[in-house]
């Protein structure tokens, strides 16, 4: 389902994403990763619900117990860290990089501040991390 959410985000099918997002956060409440994709669908629909996303995503943080980095990113997503506590943590690892400028440029686009979340997408973009879906989720949302 994540998959299947991922490339009806970039298909430009939010309400399918949210939906396949939702089913596979069902799944596994302590997975933030179907979140991230949740909220991005929230967000590029504009439906102002996105405070319910990461109030879920704080909730299931506690019981999520994959890797690290997962775990950084939700932090970010929550505001329990900053953007550079973010980038500094990805190094200079360029798969995390992209995630982190995805999240970034999520997180702005979620306030409707297009301009700044377009500059992190292109950001995200320029890591060339191809086979990313955040990756993929940025080139969709640079070429609209």
């Amino acid at each position: 389902l994540m998959g299947r959410s991922a490339l009806h985000a970039v298909k430009g099918n939010f309400v399918q994403s949210l939906q396949d997002s939702v089913k596979s956060a069902n799944g596994n409440p302590a997975d933030p990763y179907p979140m991230f994709l949740q909220l991005f669908a929230t967000c590029s629909q504009q439906r102002g619900r996105t405070k319910e996303v990461v109030d879920r995503i704080r909730t299931g943080l506690p019981g999520y117990n994959g890797d690290e980095w997962g775990y950084s990113v939700a932090e970010y997503v929550i505001g329990d860290i900053s953007r550079k506590t973010l980038i500094l943590r990805a190094g200079d690892n360029q798969g995390r990089l992209c995630e982190a400028f995805f999240a970034i440029g999520s997180f702005f686009k979620c306030r409707g501040r297009k301009y700044a979340a377009r500059r992190w997408y292109k950001k995200c973009v320029g890591t060339e991390r191809t086979e990313f879906v955040e990756y993929m989720l940025a080139e969709s949302v640079l070429k609209r």
